[in-house]
């Protein structure tokens, strides 16, 4: 599964799950790729299984946790359960 097609699956669960799913990633900043909205804010790097994250998106990852956010990378080893599971966990009533 590549990083692409791990978006693509990520935004159809979060879309039969009705929870917002924004995509923002920006290598230049760093800032997570996925902003999802629903009864709670999850920020997700997604990453394939071969790359690494850069330091510019730890220190935004970690500058995200320290402000008191739900921060993860997802890969695609981590697609269906942990994803789906995490998404579950934040669907809407």
């Amino acid at each position: 599964m590549t990083e692409l097609e791990l978006l693509q699956a990520v935004r159809a669960a979060a879309k039969s799950l009705r929870i917002r799913c924004c995509y923002t990633g920006s290598p230049v900043t760093g800032f997570p790729d996925l902003v999802l909205i629903g009864r709670a804010v999850l920020f997700r790097e997604l990453e394939n299984g071969a790359s690494e994250v850069t330091s510019v998106q730890l220190e935004c990852l970690t500058e995200l946790h320290v402000a008191g956010h739900d921060v993860a990378i997802w890969r695609p080893a981590d697609w269906p359960g942990r994803i789906f599971a995490e998404l579950d966990a934040i669907r809407p009533l």
